[in-house]
């Protein structure tokens, strides 16, 4: 099994299963200033092809995503949708399943409390699942991880 959680965003966090071993990390879709004169669709393109790298270096058999609700301005939030279309766009295409949690639900699972901060989710990620991390968004995607591994298997 292959699973793949995503915490979506210009700053998105990954976590995988392969073969029972965990691998996270974060990555930065943004223009970089080197390439300052690249239209606004450039990270989703880089998004896309990351999903693609993904996907070759071992095969993705689910996709699971964490599905922000609110958002606290209105660029976060046409960004966050055009990563949501990119991801459902692409696993239509590559006919791989996809659902996604509600971030309570994930703070839950992961510290108890439907509405944790980052600096508790950061905490969770290392003392309930063991993955050594300083980004918010990385323990996001470890704790979606764990949230949906206790799903398949509970």
């Amino acid at each position: 099994m292959s699973l793949l959680a995503l915490d979506l965003g210009r700053f998105l966090g990954y976590a995988r299963i392969i073969g029972g071993q965990v691998i996270s990390g974060h990555v930065d879709f943004a223009p970089q200033k080197q390439r300052q004169f690249e239209g606004g669709g450039m990270r989703y393109l880089r998004f896309r092809q990351w999903l693609n790298k993904m996907h070759a270096m071992h095969a993705v058999d689910e996709v699971i995503y964490e599905e922000v609700r609110r958002h606290k301005a209105t660029a976060a939030a046409h960004a966050y949708g055009a990563y949501q279309s990119t991801l459902s766009s692409w696993c239509e295409e590559q006919g791989v399943p996809y659902s996604s949690v509600l971030p309570q639900a994930i703070k839950l699972f992961a510290t108890g409390k439907a509405h944790a901060g980052k600096d508790l989710m950061i905490a969770a990620a290392y003392t309930q699942f063991g993955v050594d991390t300083n980004n918010d968004n990385e323990a996001d995607a470890v704790a979606l991880l764990y949230y949906r591994l206790n799903d398949i298997f509970n």
